[in-house]
């Protein structure tokens, strides 16, 4: 009853708003949906303030205030994009609109393009009063002073630090007391290495300032990035003094003393902040808890903040995290099944359970709950994230490029979806998709070592060695980490240089010594210079040091199986699997060798048994598909990859061995899965010789010398020779043709056996 009466409230309060309406002028209407914002806006609620400023534009479209002040509210949500639109929907209401201006101007004096900041300086400079100004007080007066900052701001990042110095020290010659000025001329110093002026510039504004808190916290942050901590506490503890209220000198002087090892002194400073008004801080003393360990005070802490503010998605999400990181699960999901009980199109709730049944496995749950979510949002770029993880695990790769870049669109700083969405293109050896995905990072993420890394990996991966040995210069410049090792050791070896990458490889295993990679890069130093028992000798001495690593056992079982001794390759297998019992990744490398040995039951029993323990095993399908094409059970490798394909889409080995066996009887479907294998993975000359295998079948020699010629220039195997010799002779070319033969069977006299159907 209560329910049907609320709503009855809220759709009469809705028509009397409306009746009211109709006998307000519409600017009357406007100024009350304005009023509305502001007071939703100072109390963050930004959804209904922005609701509110929708309705104010509705009845006023012309009028350019409300899309200001929504592009102020885009700004304090993190959304500098959206702010941009709006604040350019108010200059073309009104182009003098001063605001709008002054912040167009600011987002681009902070972009990352040379090209915007000399536009912002230009639109600044045409601002009246830039240069001269009103007289302190006035309400003019700050919008100067503010214009003035960022025009000093970014004539100091077009490299104009003389001018922007001067630009502050009028504005402050003016100001005396505008401390933004004096923040931003005291960085401009720091950036010339002037440390000493910095602080001037700091100390004077505080003692033009002696009761402002935020003068003194300005002081204080300069004196911990010159690591004068003690001076910082002292200015710390006069802005919290001046400003019980001022929550980032709190925080300031909490770390600090948590950093000196005064735990007790720093939990009773995380209490004060959690006991301020802003909600924003409620759970910092719960975090500190969480993060000394106390995990159980933590998580009964965050339970009495999510009561005490229900409403409070946030909260409950953090207790949420909470109880799952001290395994309380049941709690965790019960939290959540309540709040989607209490509201079904709860978005966050569907998405953090979506996560949890994610990680439980129950991806069936997972889906419905990240589609629903999708459903009533679908402009949420954490649920086409969440679906993109969904898809990365029924191993459908072109939708979760779909979903990946999708998330991306809705929010270009999502670091982790750039970053997968390269690994997914590196992995389909499309690494020129992958270097654009990375190169369109915003330009704040762009020095991070995730990126770096994940772009070097890219350039490897397309062989552009020159450009490879600068990112891993860029990286070992800002960051340090044993991830340049294993990068400058691959790049070495590529280049021949097998002692030095060595060298690399033996540094990165003192860092990492589980790593398989680490032992990789040394196995390949040996065989690369023909010595296969250099790397059997110096693995088995590293597995040696570590029995129990899985991979590294797995590691020397492959290279022992690839120099041929394949009963100690068992061995090695064996002793993994006792590593990782659960491991099916052993048991096909066993089926392996059970079928290079002959025994081919063995191998067709043990290919079953993992199907049968996981039916959507892609590499199972396609090693039972192998085996049987090797017996000429061409049929059963048909239906092994088509099942490879119901799993993983734009498996690129189920594809184009498709492609070939269909070749034959089925030209135009053969032609169909090749051409989605070289969309999947362009310039492959596999796949380009397929192609050109299959419009010879289909008589059109021109496409198939066109793709055999790719082939053969990418990659000139005697086979690949053969098939394009073969073409041309059929196209008319038989002179070119028999030469290509002849220098084909020379190199390899099996030719005219193993591709009789050429």
């Amino acid at each position: 009853m209560l329910k049907l009466t609320v709503l009855y409230s809220f759709v009469f309060m809705g028509l009397a708003a409306g009746l009211t309406g109709c006998n307000r002028s519409p600017q009357a209407q406007e100024a009350k949906f304005l009023k509305r914002a502001e007071a939703f806006a100072a109390a963050k609620d930004f959804a209904r303030a922005s609701l509110e400023l929708k309705n104010a534009a509705k009845v006023m479209p012309k009028d350019p205030e409300p899309y200001y002040r929504q592009g102020l509210i885009e700004l304090q949500t993190n959304n500098p994009a959206g702010a941009m639109g709006f604040f350019r929907r108010a200059l073309a209401a009104d182009p003098k609109h001063a605001g709008a201006r002054l912040k167009t101007a600011e987002l681009l004096a902070a972009s990352g393009s040379k090209e915007d900041v000399q536009e912002a300086v230009r639109r600044l400079l045409e601002m009246p009063q830039v240069s001269s100004g009103p007289a302190e007080g006035s309400v003019a007066a700050a919008n100067v002073a503010e214009a003035r900052d960022t025009l000093a701001f970014a004539q100091w990042r077009l490299g104009n630090k003389d001018e922007a110095v001067r630009l502050l020290s009028e504005t402050l010659a003016r100001f005396p007391a505008r401390l933004q000025s004096s923040v931003a001329l005291a960085k401009v110093r720091l950036a010339q290495q002037d440390f000493a002026g910095a602080e001037d510039v700091l100390k004077t504004a505080a003692q033009n300032a002696p009761q402002s808190s935020a003068a003194a916290l300005a002081l204080a942050r300069f004196y911990v990035l010159t690591a004068k901590l003690t001076e910082a506490e002292r200015y710390l503890k006069t802005a919290v003094r001046l400003d019980p209220k001022n929550g980032p000198a709190w925080i300031t002087l909490a770390t600090i003393q948590l950093q000196g090892g005064r735990k007790q002194e720093a939990d009773e400073s995380y209490k004060q902040i959690s006991a301020l008004p802003d909600r924003a801080y409620k759970a910092v003393h719960a975090l500190f808890l969480f993060q000394e360990g106390r995990r159980e005070e933590a998580a009964a802490e965050f339970e009495r903040i999510a009561k005490a503010a229900p409403l409070d998605r946030d909260a409950r999400s953090r207790l949420v995290a909470a109880w799952l990181a001290i395994g309380q699960t049941q709690k965790a999901e019960a939290v959540l099944n309540a709040a989607l009980r209490k509201n079904s199109k709860d978005v966050d709730a569907l998405l953090q359970r979506g996560r949890f049944y994610l990680a439980q496995g129950r991806s069936a749950d997972a889906e419905k709950d990240v589609e629903a979510a999708l459903h009533f949002r679908g402009d949420s770029a954490e649920a086409h994230f969440a679906m993109s993880h969904l898809r990365h695990m029924a191993g459908k790769a072109l939708l979760e490029q779909q979903e990946l870049g999708r998330t991306l669109e809705l929010n270009p700083n999502a670091l982790p979806a750039r970053l997968q969405l390269a690994r997914t293109f590196t992995a389909a050896h499309n690494s020129a998709a992958a270097l654009q995905v990375l190169d369109q990072t915003p330009a704040p993420q762009k020095r991070l070592e995730a990126v770096i890394v994940e772009r070097n990996w890219a350039l490897y991966a397309a062989g552009r060695w020159e450009e490879l040995r600068a990112g891993i210069a860029q990286g070992q410049a800002i960051h340090s980490s044993p991830e340049w090792l294993l990068q400058s050791g691959l790049l070495k070896l590529a280049g021949g240089g097998f002692g030095i990458a060595r060298i690399d490889a033996e540094e990165y295993m003192k860092q990492r010594p589980e790593d398989p990679r680490g032992s990789y890069l040394l196995a390949q130093t040996y065989l690369l210079q023909k010595q296969p028992q250099g790397a059997v000798e110096r693995l088995k001495e590293i597995v040696s040091r570590h029995p129990g690593s899985a991979d590294l056992q797995q590691l020397y079982g492959d290279l022992l199986a690839g120099t041929g001794n394949r009963a100690a390759a068992r061995q090695a297998y064996s002793a993994a699997h006792q590593a990782n019992p659960r491991s099916t990744e052993l048991d096909l490398k066993t089926a392996q060798l059970d079928f290079a040995d002959g025994k081919t039951d063995a191998a067709q029993q043990a290919l079953a048994g993992v199907l049968q323990q996981e039916p959507r095993n892609v590499k199972a399908h396609l090693m039972s598909a192998e085996f049987a094409q090797t017996t000429g059970r061409v049929q059963e490798a048909v239906s092994q990859y088509r099942a490879a394909l119901d799993v993983e889409e734009a498996n690129i080995v189920a594809l184009n061995n498709l492609a070939y066996l269909l070749a034959p009887t089925d030209a135009n479907a053969a032609l169909e899965y090749a051409q989605k294998a070289l969309e999947a993975g362009p310039n492959n000359p596999t796949i380009q010789d397929t192609i050109g295998w299959i419009y010879c079948r289909k008589g059109i020699y021109v496409s198939a010398l066109r793709y055999l010629k790719d082939s053969v220039d990418r990659e000139p195997t005697p086979r690949r020779q053969y098939h394009l010799g073969i073409a041309l002779i059929r196209s008319g070319d038989r002179e070119r043709g028999q030469t290509l033969l002849s220098e084909a069977l020379r190199k390899d006299p099996n030719l005219v056996r193993t591709e009789q159907l050429w």
